[in-house]
């Protein structure tokens, strides 16, 4: 999986695409933008930091790209039959279990791909990244064939909403050392119990 998301990202390098964190070998220093600001290198990508410290809530994108129409958060995930047993099991079963024609019927990204690009890109916007990515490029590559395929999903705040919130209330109850309310029942459930002084 690593090394799917470095060939990736080495192809945006050399096509001059790939903006984000760098650090550079040559001035030992981080910085921010594309590799071409750097030609000393050799450069190593840190991909995108998002790290928003008032929800606690952080994450890395694995890119953002510039260059190809409005700016896009990348996202490169490697799908195997394991992956296919976990996001999609219904379509797996529906395809009796053939990872080939279960991968020739994937249309859409899965669900929790979906959402996770979508935090990435309200992180980016909490925290005032510039011209942050309104869209995002969700790239799958097959394992067993590098084949792939890649989908475009635009920002939205409707499915992740309720995270944020969530990650808001926990957060305001650390601060004031009372436990949040119970998300099961107003009154708390028996989870809540271990809870009580």
């Amino acid at each position: 999986s690593h090394a799917i998301h470095a060939r990736w990202q080495k192809w945006f390098q050399e096509m001059g695409n790939l903006y984000g964190k760098w650090y550079c070998e040559h001035c030992e220093e981080y910085f921010w933008g594309l590799p071409d600001c750097h030609d000393q290198g050799p450069m190593h990508y840190r991909e995108v930091p998002l790290f928003y410290e008032p929800l606690r809530i952080h994450g890395h994108s694995d890119g953002w790209l510039k260059g190809f129409g409005d700016d896009l958060m990348l996202e490169i995930k490697s799908i195997g039959e394991g992956t296919l047993r976990f996001e999609a099991p219904e379509l797996f079963a529906e395809h009796d279990y053939d990872f080939k024609k279960t991968w020739e019927a994937i249309d859409a990204p899965f669900m929790k791909h979906i959402m996770q690009v979508q935090i990435y890109m309200k992180l980016a916007e909490l925290l005032g990244y510039e011209g942050a990515p309104q869209e995002a490029v969700i790239i799958y590559e097959a394992k067993p064939n590098q084949t792939h395929k890649e989908f475009v999903v635009p920002k939205s705040d409707f499915g992740i909403k309720h995270l944020f919130e969530a990650a808001e209330k926990i957060v305001a109850a650390v601060k004031t050392g009372e436990p949040p309310l119970c998300n099961v029942k107003a009154e708390g459930c028996k989870r809540c119990s271990g809870y009580d002084s």
